[in-house]
């Protein structure tokens, strides 16, 4: 229940393209002192991309009351502007960044087993990056019963590389 832990897994979420749970991680981070306020940020980005103008004009405004970085507050400005004009910005705030220390990490000795039900798993052997990432996406749209679009990923993955585990 700590609003630092929340505000984390909230850009963790956010990054991973986990929009309806990011929104929940940074509702509950807006405590965290250091970083909490970014939570706003956000949150505008994540209504910008759902097209929900009000709400995500009312979180660039409230980070922009509470951010101290000029350049935050420009970016922020830059959102609001384009809301106003009915335009949607759609990029992400940053670049994503690569842990180092994930680098020197051996990969799992053993694949990840993603049940789907008594009758059907699929086994990833890594599911952060690549194929093991698109994997875990096919399998996420095909358990929210998206069955087009977790096929054509599931197609994809096939196509790439026919003689891989994963195929």
């Amino acid at each position: 229940n700590h609003p630092g832990a929340y505000y984390y897994a909230g850009v963790i979420r956010f990054r991973q393209d986990k929009f309806d749970m990011a929104k929940i991680n940074f509702k509950k981070g807006f405590n965290f002192k250091p970083l909490g306020f970014n939570s706003h940020f956000y949150l505008g980005l994540i209504y910008e991309k759902e097209k929900k103008k009000n709400p995500a004009i009312k979180h660039f405004k409230n980070y922009i009351n509470l951010t101290k970085s000029a350049k935050g507050e420009k970016e922020a400005r830059q959102h609001i502007n384009a809301l106003s004009k009915g335009l949607f910005i759609t990029t992400k705030p940053e670049k994503k960044q690569t842990n180092k220390i994930t680098k020197m990490l051996p990969l799992p000795t053993k694949p990840f087993e993603y049940k789907i039900n008594d009758l059907l798993a699929f086994y990833v052997e890594d599911t952060t990056i690549g194929d093991g990432r698109m994997m875990m996406d096919a399998i996420n749209l095909f358990k929210k019963t998206k069955y087009d679009d977790a096929m054509k990923k599931f197609k994809t993955i096939a196509l790439r590389n026919p003689k891989s585990s994963l195929a």
